[in-house]
């Protein structure tokens, strides 16, 4: 055996505890930024695969489960954010500009494609940072997963963190691989029955995947988006884009204002959204009124007099609790049409009250991006 695989089965048998260790001395260790780097890739095992050269890696153990720490310098890579914004300048195409530092939770069964559970961008000069991904894995909790990026900030001490929040929660057609195989056999039967038609007129009901944004939820149930638990908090920000958008459409959030449509709209009664809604039609009588009120009695509250924010935690209680009843993800599904999506242009007459909630609905939907300064790093564990 070589020298090399030697080494790297040597450091299979890391801990957690002892990675961490080194992590945190580096922050303190190293003078400049550009020390903690070098510390940090030293610290690594070169890749033997020659078109990873560019790469250094360390295994270890995280409990029972095996994980691997990777550090690279790469180019700048996004689908959804604009690097101006996140960064504050333009780097050329494909110039490798950025180190990424990134935790993979290994399994044996994908050894080509290993799921990544926390993945940093850092600037060389090391003024401006990016959280670019965390979520948990097989094995790995996201409690978990936030940890360990925490860990990271605290080795390289960034002077500033950003990210964009674009968590979603995702749950499946319910009933299992069985009823999974039979919706697929329905399915394929119904499309020769009709191939003679033009267009295929898609089955009513659950889409057999649901991804929902869970920002504008999180807010509305707990009072402030996921990821100020970790520290984060919504920045300031006017006129920014984001590469994804097929309309390029600018956007702009402010902190003060984000936290009052919380505010209001966690305060508002079902029986109060349901009135704006019925006041917006020439008719008196709105759909989403209707489902509004029956969700009252369908969460098990039995007064209108009940809160969006504790509706919005009845609901997203019951989807956690068991994502694969169809109960639950119908009427999580529900929820989210009735109260979280602007509907605005669905009603006759747009009255200022209904105006109003859309605007707040609208001003949580935008606010994604959030950030942190080194001095919350230190203070935060």
């Amino acid at each position: 055996m070589s020298a090399s695989k030697t080494k790297s089965a040597a450091g299979a048998l890391r801990k957690w505890s002892t990675i961490r260790s080194r992590l945190y001395a580096i922050g303190n260790d190293g003078a400049t930024f550009k020390t903690r780097m070098q510390m940090l890739s030293e610290y690594c095992e070169p890749v033997t695969k020659p078109r990873h050269r560019h790469k250094r890696e360390v295994y270890f153990w995280l409990g029972a489960t095996k994980c691997r720490m990777q550090v690279f310098m790469g180019p700048w890579k996004t689908s959804s954010k604009n690097e101006l914004v996140t960064m504050g300048y333009k780097t050329k195409k494909n110039s490798s500009s950025y180190w990424y530092v990134q935790i993979e939770e290994c399994h044996t069964s994908m050894e080509k494609n290993w799921p990544i559970v926390t993945k940093v961008r850092v600037d060389p000069a090391g003024k401006m940072s990016e959280l670019l991904w965390i979520q948990k894995g097989k094995k790995i909790s996201g409690k978990v997963s936030s940890k360990l990026a925490h860990a990271i900030f605290k080795c390289l001490k960034p002077c500033q963190a950003l990210l964009h929040d674009d968590a979603h929660i995702t749950f499946g057609y319910a009933g299992g691989k069985k009823a999974i195989r039979e919706r697929a056999r329905r399915k394929s039967h119904y499309k020769k029955k009709m191939a003679h038609k033009r267009k295929f007129r898609a089955k009513k009901g659950l889409r057999k995947k649901q991804r929902i944004c869970i920002r504008v939820v999180r807010a509305l149930c707990k009072g402030e988006a996921w990821y100020e638990s970790l520290g984060f908090l919504p920045v300031k920000k006017s006129g920014h884009y984001f590469a994804a958008d097929t309309v390029k459409a600018s956007y702009s959030q402010h902190p003060a204002q984000y936290y009052a449509a919380i505010d209001r709209l966690r305060a508002m009664t079902i029986a109060e959204i349901a009135e704006v809604f019925d006041e917006g039609t020439e008719s008196g009588y709105s759909k989403l009124a209707e489902n509004a009120r029956y969700l009252v009695s369908a969460l098990g509250f039995k007064r209108g007099t009940v809160t969006l924010g504790k509706m919005c935690e009845r609901a997203l209680g019951l989807i956690r609790k068991n994502p694969k009843s169809l109960q639950a993800q119908k009427l999580f599904f529900m929820f989210h049409n009735t109260f979280c999506v602007d509907h605005e242009n669905r009603f006759d007459g747009v009255t200022t009250d209904l105006e109003k909630y859309y605007k707040d609905i609208n001003t949580l939907e935008i606010t994604m991006l959030f950030g942190k300064k080194r001095a919350d790093f230190e203070a935060f564990e």
